[in-house]
């Protein structure tokens, strides 16, 4: 009795030292989903094991302990189970809510009617443990990206090992209810429970290195990403067009970029404000996730300067139409809640790979300098255009 009380004094030991480093890290990473899921469920685990104290002292009735214990060791691993699901981004966290108050409800009930029939208890508690630890490695192993796959599997293992230490006593408690082995619960449980001391300190750390993985990640992302419009920045367009030059030179498909900036933004800033020209890249920006398909990217790569990549093209005309189709998109007056009144327009240049070219920079280059022509051309248009008005209206311009 004493080492078994020990050691489950132990374990609340563990987790209470678990639950101060979760907690630690969910503050550092206060954005990161999953992290307070995870914290509580270490705290849960803490407040199962702790009150063994009292009762190893006769403080407490044991059979009031065991529901509580079991109650609290499920609440922990249904926290830990929501934890992972949140972190991987799996489903919806609303969606979950009413089923885990439904398996928290049933999970109280099982505990006190259990309480005083050891292997009834094991067989309910176990095969619950089981099925939420196994939830809880696969959710941690579900379409990892390179990343993510070695911290990620660590967590899972260790999650595993709890759920076969559950499942080897499920097994034991079955085999005892038929009568087929009569074997000491007290001491195959110290077995048991040395195995999560060790687990959940494994699992612990397969946790945070995750977290520090998605992390490193995040950071990757932003780096990666236009901070106001939220599209790709320079440098993540110039790897994703080597990307996409490598793949269309083993395809031998054609692959377009469209490079174009935004008529008369200057005079937008300096009329309206900042504001209001960051207002119109947001915007901008909008329109152009609208129009893209999903194999195709956008970035933004100077201050009104923006660059689209179309893949799978099957011949210039249809770089040509996907021009027409940006242009419709893209161009028109901001929305009526944006508070501005401006009107937006672009000068738009393409280049075609391999028909100019194979390289990024010199495909950029030509679509640069196909954008400036059109900018001219649409300039002369509208000098042309404001000419022949004068005219027209009587005062012709002399020679």
């Amino acid at each position: 009795m004493v080492q078994f009380f020990t050691l489950s004094t132990l374990i609340g030991a563990v987790a209470l030292i678990n639950f101060i480093a979760m907690g630690i890290v969910w503050r550092i990473h206060a954005d990161m989903k999953g992290l307070s899921a995870w914290t509580g469920a270490q705290l849960a685990l803490a407040m199962a094991w702790f009150p063994s104290l009292f009762v190893n002292l006769g403080l407490l009735d044991d059979p009031f302990y065991t529901a509580f214990n079991n109650v609290m060791n499920l609440g922990s691993l249904l926290l830990l189970l929501e934890g992972a699901l949140r972190f991987r981004r799996i489903g919806s966290a609303q969606a979950r809510l009413p089923w885990m108050a439904v398996t928290f409800a049933i999970t109280i009930g099982m505990s006190v009617v259990n309480r005083d029939d050891t292997v009834a208890r094991y067989l309910f508690h176990d095969a619950v443990a089981l099925l939420l630890l196994g939830g809880a490695a696969a959710a941690m192993l579900w379409r990892t990206g390179p990343h993510q796959r070695l911290p990620h599997s660590l967590a899972a293992f260790y999650l595993v090992v709890q759920g076969l230490a559950y499942g080897s006593r499920w097994l034991v408690a079955a085999l005892v209810s038929l009568g087929w082995v009569d074997l000491s619960a007290q001491s195959f449980n110290f077995a048991v429970f040395a195995i999560l001391v060790v687990c959940s300190l494994g699992t612990l750390y397969g946790l945070i290195l995750s977290i520090n993985a998605e992390a490193k990640q995040q950071v990757v992302r932003i780096g990666l990403l236009d901070p106001l419009t939220g599209l790709a920045n320079r440098r993540a367009l110039e790897q994703e067009l080597a990307r996409s030059l490598a793949l269309r030179r083993r395809t031998g498909g054609l692959l377009g970029v469209v490079y174009f900036d935004l008529d008369g933004f200057k005079p937008v800033n300096d009329r309206l404000g900042h504001e209001a020209g960051d207002t119109v890249l947001i915007e901008v920006a909008r329109r152009l996730r609208r129009f893209l398909r999903a194999q195709d990217v956008a970035a933004r790569v100077g201050g009104d300067e923006f660059v689209v990549l179309l893949h799978d093209l099957r011949d210039a005309a249809s770089l040509c139409a996907a021009t027409d189709r940006l242009r419709q998109v893209v161009e028109g007056p901001l929305p009526a809640e944006a508070r501005y009144d401006a009107e937006i327009r672009i000068s738009l240049g393409t280049a075609l790979a391999p028909l100019h070219g194979e390289q990024g920079e010199m495909l950029l280059r030509s679509a640069d300098s196909s954008m400036y022509r059109d900018k001219r051309t649409r300039q002369e248009s509208a000098t042309r255009h404001d000419l022949t008005g004068l005219t027209e209206a009587g005062n012709p311009i002399p020679s």
